[in-house]
This record gives structure tokens, sequence and C-alpha cells, in this order.
């Protein structure tokens, strides 16, 4: 018996795809697209096969020359023009222009003082450094504000070595540890370098240099009841303390949004106030780690200063224009109480109290310098004076040793005294010593006639008197 296979009948979607495969068939024969296909790879084939292949050459090895000492060829050595009198520094002291690496100073947490120290100098110098702060005295007493010092304005003078290179780049803030028996200058950069200037040593061996900030220093505050430790800001975001008895940079405060300025609070040393983004200030407490910010200005703050009379009384300065004096004790959600606002055309650089607490000294980019006085803060008196210089600086007006005079660099390089009481200047300090212009002044708190001021250049200089 034969079975018969009977063939199924191809089904509807099995008759179209025999259909497509037909007609794709039927186009790719008339575009002839397998023999293009293999005529190309003949062709890719035959290039590769012509390819040549240079020859390496060996290396030829350069013998590098051979280096002698000057001793050793008969040259005496030569003298370096840095040793000549009068010159800002010897070549033991020079400063550094070498960064170091970023990653390190990002560090969220504590950096080794050795770690971003600048320089060549030997463990032994600048542990010099750190033994000498933490000798201080921790019982010093901050000095009280004067209405009226004697004192002899004829007798400043600026000596050549009391001009120094502290840090590499531009200075952009210095301040006077508030020491009793001792000067210590403080300076900062653009490139996030703090570096230290003892007067009382030799210039070789005075200068401390060190790198614990990703960007420009723009506060650098201590307090007299805490000399140990010392604070310092930048715009990248970033609050170090220096703690001189552990010999650490640690972070106090990291945010996103650049840190403007930096201050105590002056009764509190664990109370810090602080300028950051556009027109914010904050507050942070180093015990609790608790923090607040207000709203004060509409773009970034230049200074912060408290009354000495009475420090629940602020001052605050800004770009936009306004200087604005705050009372701390009438607070709400968003800022505390303004007890007056001195509006102007253009940024103001600074607003600082007198020592007494009794007047209040604005300096604003518009050449103008204003002193408010009286119980509300209600006598002004505006006086013309010539400190624009452009972007690249920012006069800052501080008071002296009393409420009497008013400091504040001009743009010849000189430092022109104005008095509270004519509201005009009176004198004008120079020196053919200096030719730069000096944007940051800082007076010694214990030490009258002793100034401090930095250029556009990596030079601190003090002025003193006789």
């Amino acid at each position: 018996m034969v079975l018969s296979r009977r063939t199924k009948k191809p089904n509807e979607y099995e008759r179209k795809r025999l259909e497509n495969l037909k007609r794709n068939a039927e186009k790719l024969a008339s575009l002839n697209v397998h023999t293009k296909a293999t005529q190309f790879l003949a062709s890719s084939n035959l290039q590769r096969s012509r390819q040549f292949y240079s020859e390496k050459k060996p290396k030829i090895q350069k013998i590098p020359p051979e280096r002698k000492s000057l001793r050793a060829r008969g040259i005496p050595p030569e003298i370096s023009g840095s040793e000549s009198p009068g010159s800002s520094e010897s070549p033991e002291q020079q400063t550094p222009t070498n960064n170091l690496d970023s990653s390190l100073r990002r560090c969220l947490g504590p950096i080794s003082m050795s770690d971003v120290f600048i320089g060549i100098k030997s463990k032994s110098h600048y542990t010099g450094l750190v033994d000498k702060i933490s000798g201080f005295s921790k019982n010093a007493q901050s000095v009280e504000g004067n209405d009226s010092l004697p004192l002899n304005l004829e007798s400043f003078q600026l000596k050549p070595e009391n001009i120094v290179r502290v840090v590499p780049g531009d200075a952009t803030l210095m301040r006077f540890l508030p020491c009793v028996d001792a000067k210590v200058i403080v300076v900062g950069n653009r490139s996030g370098h703090v570096g230290f200037w003892d007067v009382d040593k030799e210039k070789r061996d005075g200068v401390y240099c060190y790198q614990p900030h990703i960007g420009c220093i723009s506060g650098i505050s201590v307090q007299p009841s805490s000399l140990s430790k010392i604070y310092t800001s930048c715009d990248g975001g970033f609050i170090r303390m220096m703690d001189a008895e552990k010999e650490v940079f640690n972070l106090v405060y990291s945010s996103d949004q650049p840190i403007n300025y930096l201050s105590h609070h002056p009764t509190n040393v664990n109370y810090l106030y602080f300028g950051e983004g556009h027109g914010g200030l904050s507050t942070w407490d180093n015990r609790g780690g608790r923090s607040a910010i207000w709203n004060l200005h509409t773009r970034c703050i230049t200074s912060i200063d408290f009354n000495s009379k009475n420090p629940y009384i602020m001052a605050t300065s800004s770009i936009d224009g306004d200087a604005c004096i705050w009372d701390l004790r009438s607070m709400d959600a968003c800022k505390p109480k303004t007890v007056k606002i001195i509006s102007h055309r253009n940024g103001v650089y600074s607003a600082c109290f007198s020592p007494s607490g009794s007047h209040l000294a604005i300096a604003s980019a518009g050449n103008a310098l204003s002193i408010l006085g009286g119980v509300e803060f209600d006598d002004y008196s505006l006086m013309c004076h010539d400190h624009k210089a452009g972007d690249m600086f920012s006069f800052r007006a501080i008071w002296g040793w009393d409420d009497s005079h008013v400091l504040i660099g001009n743009r010849e390089g000189g430092i022109d005294v104005m008095s509270s009481a004519l509201g005009q200047k009176i004198a004008t300090l120079e020196s053919p010593c200096l030719s730069t212009i000096l944007h940051q002044l800082d007076a010694h708190p214990y030490q009258a006639g002793v100034l401090a001021g930095s250029a556009g250049i990596n030079q601190a200089l003090m002025w003193t008197s006789c």
C-alpha cells in the first residue's frame, strides 16, 4: 500500500513573504549591488597589499653634558642682586610660585600644615611659626576704643627692610595678629596662599607660606583670646581654621557658593559671620555646627564689622551700593532689624566702626568717603577722595588708633589721612621706597603707630612711627 503525501497550499502570510523576497531580488539585480560590492572588496585588498611600512630607525641616545660646579670650573660665584642693600628679599626668602595639587586643598577634612607648606625650608623653619603663635598669651584683652590719641603723623616712615614678599601673586587681604607683644602680619592672595610675616625676625627666617585654599582669599579673622586659631575663607566656598597647636588646617564650613567676607562676633570666639553668595550673610556656631542665612543685600557683601560699644550692632557693605547698620537683637525669619541704610550710586568697598563705636566710615567706588556720627548715626559728612583704580583693586578705609583719623590708600601709592572732625584730608604718608598702590591697610590693634599695607603685587609693608 503506497501512501501519497499531499502538499499543503501556502497561506496568505507565506504567499506575501515569497512575493517580497522575489521583488527584493529583482531590485538588487537591477541595481547590480553584488557586482559593485565584489569590485570594492577587490580594490581594497589591492591597496592594502601596496602599503609600505617604514623601517624603524634606532634611537640615538643623547649623552648629557658633564655638569661641574663653579668651584670646579674655577669661576667665582656671582653676587645676587637680591643680596644688595635695600632689596626686599634674600635668596632664601624668595617666595615660590608653584601651586599644590588642588585635590588636596579640596579635602573635606583636616589638612596637615606640613602638606600645604610652600618653600624649601626645613621642618624647623615652619615649626618656628607654630611655636611662636602657640606661645602667645591666651589671656590677651582687646583694646578699648579711644576718642582721641595723640599721634605725630610726620614721624611715620617706611624702611626698606619693612617691605617683604610674603605670598606669590597679587595680595588680596592682610591682617595683623591681635597680639600685644609681637608684630605678625597675615597675608592672603588670589591663588589660595596664606602667608605669615614675623616682623620681629630677620627677613629670611620670618616668612612662612601655606596654600590651604582653592581660590582667592576673601577673609582673615582671629580672636584676641584665641590666637592659635586663625580662620581664613576663600571664594571657592571653604572656611578653614589653622590650629597652630595641632598643626592642621581644619575644615569649618563648605558651600557651593563663594565666601566673600569673614568676621568673628566680638564676644563669642565660636560664632562666625560671613558673606555667602549674592548678598547672603551666614552665621556659624562651631560648637554645634548650626548655621543660619539672611538675605541682607542683592549682591555680594564686601565687609562685616561690629560696634565695640554695642556688639549687637553690626554694619555691612555690598557691591549693590548699600551700607547698612543692623540690630542683631531684633530678628525675624528673614533678617535682623535695619537701623539705617546708606545708599550709593556705586558699590561700597567697606563700612567700619571707629574704635569707640561712635562713628562709621564708608568708602564707595564713586570716589566718596562718608563718615556718620551721632546717637543714631544721623550726622553725615561726605568727602571726595580719588581712590578709584578699576576692577582689580578695592580701596578699604580703616580707622587709626582713635576716632580722629581715617586712613585710605590713593592712586599715587600713598596713604591719605582724613580728619573726621574737619571732613578733609590733612596729610599723606609717602615714601620713596614705594611706587605701587596700597589698597589694603590694617592698624596694629595694640601698638599705636604701627601700620601695615599690601600692594597690588606680592608685597607687604609696615609703616612705623618714631
